[in-house]
């Protein structure tokens, strides 16, 4: 695909060229005097109007194409939803089926074990009763045949269509999240278990400031210059 020129306006141009020369600026500026440190607070709210200036310029080249975009997004979006709902519906069914199946079959297999369990007692029981009678033979015999009973295997239910197959995939899904904690604190499983939640420490950070008070964790006051 052809790559379309972009129209850069001159005064973007000048944005861009007044943003590189203010970033060697920042990279040679010293700060070790009264002076120094009072400039340095006037450059850098000249900065923070570079970026202003810049984010302009980048703002009326890109917003037609936002613009442009979101309706794009909004014509096609209700339709691929259905397409997704739809994808979710058959899929819900198909495994429905799966699972239905699956559940026959296996209670079919358990008949078949117990079946093939009677059957190897019951030859079991002729083999002793032929045992205590002294027919050794036979009762060696019956043994043998109880040994080979086996259950009927019942197939398995077909997971492949001519198109489409049937994949497992497993989750977690966390049921007593104390517990997890429990055995975090205690070393049985890993820190990483444990997803802290940032936003909310932040949040109680900001309102106690060097006030809080969380175990394992500790209020920090980073600066920042901010124009008055």
């Amino acid at each position: 695909m052809e790559t379309q020129a972009i129209d850069i306006s001159e005064e973007a141009e000048r944005q861009m060229t007044k943003a590189e020369e203010a970033y060697g600026q920042a990279q040679a500026l010293v700060v070790t005097t009264e002076k120094e440190y009072e400039d340095a607070g006037v450059f850098i709210v000249d900065l923070k109007t570079y970026k202003k200036n810049l984010e302009k310029e980048r703002k009326d080249l890109t917003s037609p194409l936002d613009t442009a975009k979101k309706k794009i997004m909004a014509k096609f979006k209700p339709h691929i939803d259905n397409i997704e709902r739809a994808i979710a519906q058959v899929n819900g069914k198909m495994t429905t089926y799966f699972s239905e199946q699956e559940k026959k079959r296996l209670a079919e297999q358990a008949k078949a074990e117990e079946k093939a369990r009677k059957e190897r007692e019951r030859l079991q029981k002729r083999a002793d009763t032929a045992e205590k009678n002294g027919n050794i033979e036979k009762s060696e015999a019956l043994r043998e045949a109880s040994t080979n009973v086996v259950k009927t295997p019942v197939e398995s239910q077909k997971k492949q269509t001519s198109q489409t197959t049937m994949v497992e995939t497993w989750e977690a899904e966390i049921y007593d999240k104390l517990s997890l904690i429990e055995a975090v604190a205690k070393g049985e499983q890993s820190m990483e278990l444990l997803e802290v939640n940032r936003p909310a420490l932040n949040q109680i950070a900001r309102a106690q400031k060097d006030t809080m008070k969380i175990p394992g964790v500790r209020s920090v006051c980073k600066k920042t210059i901010r124009k008055l």
